[in-house]
């Protein structure tokens, strides 16, 4: 029998805290909140409620919260085996253990903000913790793909904020981008990438060469580097993709409308490329519609 383990930690709007774990949780109505303790910083806090729902763990208290690399849970498994946090009997049923949950997910740089001539700052999808002994010989800095000196890196408000040597001016953010071309492996007169969305550091494109050649492609913004992904589906009918907008949901992509001659929901699976482009909805244009 497989038992739930504690995966991860996350911020909810408000003063929730959820917790995640290998295998849902089932709904339990009488899990104790004595049997769990908050701690900010290492100081405990009080909580005001426990509860299982959607196959997450939901924690509820009345703390401000502004950095969750603070928060640690702290859980003891109870002896009364009705407030015990379980698997549904459908995932096996397995009872949790004892444990003990920090956010262990590491940040991601989302952005890059110049803000002087000479201090950059980057900006992550979590907060950083500040430090005084950073590094700064850990950080590669390139302006317009040169390298550069580093004066000093420290940490600040949630950032980490760069200092290049005197002899390096910032005053264009693209600079740290060395604008990598999109790739046309057929050498086409022109590309069209009509549809664009970003998810997290990466954008994805739909587009089509002077061929009519459909592409698909994401590119890194971290790494200015683009992939190559399944185009597979696009093409539908022999109509390829318009101007219409992408959109991202749930770890998938919605290519919705904009085929000519259709009403079309398209959808991609970011982690399954090898899957392409499916039809979840297709309708015909005919003389009435």
């Amino acid at each position: 029998m497989s038992k739930p383990v504690y995966t991860r930690l996350q911020m909810l709007f408000g003063t929730k805290i959820a917790l995640h774990f290998s295998i849902p949780l089932d709904t339990n109505n009488n899990v104790d909140k004595s049997d769990f303790q908050l701690f900010l910083g290492g100081v405990s806090k009080t909580i005001d409620s426990v509860l299982t729902n959607a196959g997450y763990l939901i924690i509820d208290h009345s703390e401000t919260i502004t950095n969750p690399k603070l928060i640690r849970v702290s859980y003891t498994k109870n002896a009364d085996s009705s407030k015990n946090i379980a698997a549904s009997a459908t995932n096996g049923g397995g009872v949790v253990d004892s444990f003990s949950a920090v956010d262990n997910i590491p940040p991601r740089v989302v952005q890059q903000i110049v803000k002087t001539d000479t201090n950059l700052e980057l900006v992550f999808d979590d907060y950083i913790v500040d430090n005084n002994n950073v590094d700064k010989n850990d950080f590669d800095l390139k302006i317009s793909n040169v390298s550069k000196s580093i004066s000093s890196v420290s940490t600040s408000n949630g950032r980490i904020s760069i200092i290049p040597d005197n002899s390096s001016t910032l005053s264009n953010p693209s600079q740290f981008n060395s604008g990598a071309n999109l790739p046309d492996p057929e050498n086409s007169s022109y590309y069209h990438p009509g549809r664009v969305v970003a998810v997290n550091t990466d954008i994805y494109i739909v587009g089509y060469n002077s061929n009519s050649t459909i592409y698909f492609l994401k590119y890194d913004t971290i790494n200015d580097s683009y992939t190559n992904l399944n185009a597979t589906g696009l093409l539908y009918n022999g109509v390829k993709p318009s101007d219409s907008a992408l959109v991202c949901y749930n770890n998938c992509l919605y290519a919705i409308q904009g085929w000519k001659g259709y009403r079309m929901v398209m959808k991609y699976e970011i982690s399954n490329d090898s899957g392409g482009w499916t039809a979840i909805s297709s309708d015909a244009e005919t003389s009435t519609s």
